[in-house]
């Protein structure tokens, strides 16, 4: 179903002030779910890197599959905003490092989006896969579909 958005707004706004907030800890949960899949692929003898464009652009990763290598973009969400990133890194990064365009395009997420998104990013061409942590407060064992491992030479 299609509709109209509302005409965008011109006029200035403001944002109140800010409270100090004390220095807290941040986790790196995408760091935590690359940690546990490189464990996985290295422990069964596939490569996976990290691409890095000389301007600095990153790979979340690259996975030498048997069937046929791999480009993973990894979220840590999986809404509508998480979607439109990393559906736009997936298509930019093989045209910023060209040896990355025959690979098989992956977004992996910790969930399936709205099912309007599932739809589009299958149209697109994107292999949709997820991931689940097993426990959102510590550092957790991460679970990833077996469809994804599958494709990334598992079984």
């Amino acid at each position: 179903m299609e509709g109209l958005g509302r005409d965008e707004q011109a006029e200035g706004y403001t944002v109140g002030p800010r409270i100090a907030v004390d220095a807290k800890e941040v986790r790196r949960l995408q760091g935590e779910v690359w940690q546990q899949l490189a464990l996985l692929l290295r422990s069964a003898g596939i490569l996976i890197d990290k691409p890095r464009h000389a301007a600095g652009y990153e790979v979340d990763a690259v996975i030498a599959a048997p069937a046929g290598a791999l480009l993973v973009e990894i979220k840590t969400g999986n809404s509508a905003a998480d979607v439109y990133g990393g559906m736009g890194q997936l298509q930019l990064y093989p045209r910023l490092l060209p040896r990355l365009g025959d690979h098989r395009l992956v977004l992996l997420l910790p969930g399936l989006p709205q099912p309007a998104l599932v739809r589009t990013i299958d149209e697109c061409g994107v292999l949709l896969h997820t991931y689940r942590r097993q426990s959102p407060d510590a550092y957790a064992k991460v679970e990833f579909d077996d469809a994804f491992l599958g494709l990334c030479g598992l079984d």
